[in-house]
């Protein structure tokens, strides 16, 4: 006799049951290269990212993460017919306007391919080089331009797209304060917003000419989810929001004073506009409430008579409603949705779920899941993704309110303060550090008091996270693995080829002369001691760890309370251990230097 699961243990061990049983029911197609079929059918993880509709709502196209690979489902039948292998780093993909082109993203090869797209086949045309590390792509309506969001690079390229003459050509390209990650056309197409990967930076762009026409920091972070309204006049934005002046007790968690999930209703006239009030002319969704925290919002998708839907990647559900609704409904799906899209005739919305490979169909009127379809047999998952799974769960948080991810987006940082009992004090917000490159460079938090990472992850999810339940060795173990293999952030400069040897040589000497090495020491460029740095938080500490350099150009702004909104300001406003006056030059080379790092 099957005994009901217990509430505490994990969404991903309690679904298990449930995957198995959709993976084992449906026969996988041929695997095709290019047009080229292949006689084996593949066992792999997919991790489906992004999902596009054909003009006639007759075929979906599925963008596979893992796999760098597109699957093809028919719509009528609910059904996979095909799969093709597409590059080495497939993270986005959109249709071109109307046509039945597809545009894929390679965040690997730094690359954008061009698709011809027709039924279940599908074939390249073109490959075009873009700024490295690309992860959002949207095409204008119309179908006559598209725009590439390049993350680490921190820019955004307009393409024209491709005639009988030529292939698509680039019209412009833009650097941007922050590291971009959606893109969307508004305005019939005249004008672009584009979001921050990682914080609440925004900037709408002329799509014409690549000037900024107006950028803002809002509230937010983690905006994953894009749309604009029917008529054109709103923005709409999911995203998380966490507050500095909240603690991570259990009552402030319960609530939603801590970490919320939103979906936000922008005014696009005040967003343009120079005023700092946002909020006019605008509201908010609350998504979650006390005991349904509703974790880690991403894709959103409006149909063409005004119903939104966002996916909850971090609780399993999708929410849907209406603007004028008092709240949204929310309805379980697979196991981290991450996109989503309505069928041209509105009636049935379809979820990609990224952790257990499948496609869920919701009937919209009768807001119920009427069938799911596996993308493929998988293998067992190790122990790295085990641990991958583990950190973007928000069950392991009191109420489902947020995962490890919701404040380390990508494993790397939100850049918001958070006041946080993990570093044994309450009263001093700190910033939330990144996670990328973290391993070995014991010990973690800003006054260094966990000794080692499975200590951390601990420490976070009973303290931070209020867990309702410990973890197993097992899982610790998991999430540890995970997390030792999340590389550094790459360094500005090397995104944008703008790295100068000169520079570099001048730089790292005046580092050294100036005995930054004392502190953080190469290779990792931290070390393992605490420091008094001149600062002092609100509860009178002055001394701490400090942050590794590697990938210092991907955050910012900087210091344990955000005081120092740019490197410059390290160096010339606090002079931040600078032992003897540095000439302009000497600052240069020693920025440029650290932007390298």
């Amino acid at each position: 006799m099957l005994c009901p699961p217990h509430p505490a243990v994990p969404l991903i061990l309690r679904r298990l049951p449930v995957m198995l049983a959709v993976w084992s029911a449906f026969a996988i197609p041929s695997w095709k290269l290019a047009g080229q079929e292949r006689l084996h059918h593949p066992v792999h993880w997919r991790q489906p990212v992004a999902v596009a509709i054909d003009h006639e709502g007759s075929w979906l196209a599925v963008g596979n993460e893992r796999s760098h690979s597109i699957s093809i489902v028919d719509v009528e039948r609910r059904q996979l017919r095909s799969e093709f292998q597409v590059g080495q780093g497939l993270s986005d993909l959109c249709r071109l306007g109307t046509t039945n082109q597809l545009i894929v993203t390679d965040f690997d090869q730094h690359c954008i391919r061009l698709l011809n797209w027709k039924a279940e086949d599908l074939k390249q045309t073109h490959q075009v080089e873009v700024s490295p590390y690309p992860v959002g792509v949207a095409s204008a309506p119309q179908g006559s331009t598209f725009a590439v969001a390049s993350l680490w690079s921190r820019r955004l390229t307009l393409f024209d797209a491709p005639n009988e003459s030529q292939g698509p050509r680039k019209k412009w390209s833009i650097d941007l304060a922050f590291a971009p990650q959606e893109v969307l056309f508004i305005e019939a197409g005249k004008q672009l917003v584009v979001t921050d990967a990682f914080g609440g930076t925004m900037a709408i762009v002329d799509a014409e000419s690549g000037k900024i026409l107006r950028q803002r920091s809002i509230p937010a972070h983690k905006m994953q989810g894009l749309a604009v309204t029917l008529d054109g006049q709103r923005l709409v934005v999911s995203h998380q929001m966490l507050n500095s002046l909240a603690h991570t007790i259990r009552n402030d968690v319960h609530w939603g004073l801590l970490m919320s999930n939103d979906l936000r209703w922008l005014d696009l006239s005040v967003l343009r506009s120079q005023s700092d009030d946002f909020y006019k002319d605008s509201h908010m969704h609350p998504i979650g409430q006390a005991n349904s925290g509703m974790g880690d919002p991403a894709g959103a998708a409006m149909s063409s008579n005004g119903t939104v839907a966002v996916a909850l990647a971090g609780v399993g559900q999708i929410v849907v409603g209406k603007e004028e609704d008092f709240s949204l409904h929310a309805i379980p799906v697979g196991q981290a949705p991450t996109d989503l899209t309505f069928t041209p005739n509105n009636e049935m919305l379809i979820v990609a779920n990224r952790f257990d490979d499948s496609l869920s169909w919701i009937d919209v009127s009768a807001k119920e899941v009427v069938e799911t379809t596996s993308l493929g047999e998988t293998p067992a998952l190790d122990k790295r993704q085990i641990g991958e799974r583990l950190f973007h769960d928000a069950t392991l948080s009191h109420d489902g309110w947020m995962s490890c991810s919701s404040c380390h987006v990508r494993g790397h940082t939100n850049g918001q303060l958070n006041d946080n009992l993990s570093d044994d004090s309450f009263g001093a917000p700190k910033r939330v550090l990144t996670l990328l490159g973290k391993a070995d460079t014991e010990p973690f938090a800003w006054n260094g008091s966990k000794e080692s990472m499975r200590e951390q992850i601990e420490s976070s999810i009973e303290l931070t996270m209020q867990g309702p339940r410990k973890l197993s060795d097992q899982e610790v173990e998991a999430l540890t693995t995970y997390l030792h293999g999340l590389p550094p952030a790459p360094s500005l400069n090397r995104a944008r080829a703008v790295e100068d040897p000169i520079l570099l040589a001048r730089g790292k000497a005046i580092f050294e002369q100036q005995d930054c090495v004392r502190c953080h020491q190469p290779p990792l460029y931290t070390s393992p001691d605490l420091y008094d740095v001149g600062f002092e938080d609100e509860e009178g500490n002055r001394e701490f760890n400090p942050p590794s350099l590697r990938g210092v150009s991907q955050r910012g702004p900087y210091f344990h309370d955000n005081r120092a909104g740019s490197l410059e300001e390290v160096l010339e406003k606090f002079r931040h251990q600078v032992t003897k006056e540095l000439t302009s030059q000497e600052r240069r080379d020693l920025i440029h230097f650290l932007r390298s790092l």
